[in-house]
């Protein structure tokens, strides 16, 4: 550790254990703005680990699992919550010990840099997935169960998860440390490159104009139906493209952010951008929490299924006080596929 921190001192021109989130050997008081951001990585974690558990749950049910979106939504909550996990646990180690995962050893900075990579990896390809589900569905809807079958998709999720694990796994342990001026990240030229694109900028590329299609589409296409099963079937799509826009916006306004200051941050230097630098960790942390609540809020047979689930866990508790609660109940076909 002691080789680490000197190497990073003669590159960098300052030591690894007194970077932004560690407290310097002048002052051990911990920075205003990370208690800030210490607190809101805390609700986070805590109200985005509820939801992403939830979010597992509910698509797991009968109504849910049956669709062809569900393999997606499911692999895109666990590893929010695993993103959500390791970065509050490394920024909790700093606010409490001074000591942030990055600075225990090597192994662990490029453990935290992988994990998190991977993590944001798969959740921008799978919102790459289910934007091209849904861009499909308005384009061309006859096609639709043929090429975003739920095998289908199933598929491209296990080709995407293994694509990046391969990666991420040779980054782990091939790549060099280095530390840019605002913290610790896994130098390799290639690599990062290579990462930080197909985090960020490539899938970018291809949701903001997909999504401005799939809107434009939505707006100005009033096909008249001749029955009413069309009618109803034309509902129901209109509400899954609905849930996927809103969380698909919301994915883009809090990466568009943070991928703008990966492609600059190389040419910054100093202490502001050590500051912006961990500032800006919180965009993918709050995208990483969300997806429950605007499933929630942007779908009715989601909140009833998610009522469905309160009320078995409230009557649990209640039969020990031998007053069971009425299970909630409602036609899923009332609302419509979610």
């Amino acid at each position: 550790m002691e080789d680490f921190n000197n190497n990073a001192t003669t590159k960098y021109g300052f030591n690894y254990s007194t970077t932004i989130l560690q407290p310097n050997q002048k002052s051990m008081t911990t920075p205003d703005y990370v208690k800030i951001l210490f607190y809101l990585m805390l609700f986070c974690f805590i109200f985005g680990g509820l939801g992403n558990i939830f979010s597992i749950i509910i698509w797991m049910r009968k109504h849910f699992i049956k669709t062809a979106r569900s393999p997606a939504c499911i692999t895109m909550a666990a590893v929010n919550m695993v993103y959500v996990t390791v970065m509050f646990a490394n920024l909790a180690g700093s606010y409490y010990t001074g000591k942030n995962l990055h600075s225990k050893s090597i192994f662990l900075c490029k453990f935290v840099r992988a994990t998190t990579g991977f993590c944001q990896h798969i959740e921008s390809w799978v919102i790459v997935i289910l934007t091209a589900e849904r861009l499909c569905a308005v384009v061309a809807p006859f096609s639709l169960k043929t090429v975003f079958s739920r095998h289908n998709i199933s598929i491209f999720v296990l080709i995407v998860t293994l694509s990046f694990l391969i990666l991420d796994t040779l980054v782990f342990m091939n790549s060099k440390l280095g530390l840019p001026p605002w913290g610790c990240m896994i130098e390799n030229d290639s690599l990062s490159l290579a990462r930080q694109l197909l985090t960020g900028q490539i899938p970018l590329a291809f949701l903001i104009p997909s999504n401005t299609i799939v809107i434009i589409k939505m707006i100005f296409k009033k096909t008249k139906l001749p029955n009413t099963a069309q009618q109803t079937g034309k509902t129901r799509n209109t509400k899954v493209t609905l849930m996927i826009l809103t969380v698909t916006v919301a994915f883009i306004i809090f990466t568009l952010p943070f991928s703008v200051f990966l492609m600059c941050c190389r040419r910054m230097g100093g202490s502001k951008s050590r500051m912006i630098g961990v500032t800006m960790t919180i965009f993918p942390v709050i995208n990483s929490s969300i997806n429950f609540y605007l499933y929630f809020c942007s779908s009715q047979s989601f909140r009833d299924e998610v009522k469905k689930e309160l009320c078995k866990i409230i009557n649990v508790f209640s039969q020990f006080r031998g007053t069971p609660v009425v299970p909630f109940s409602t036609d899923s076909s009332e609302t419509g596929e979610t």
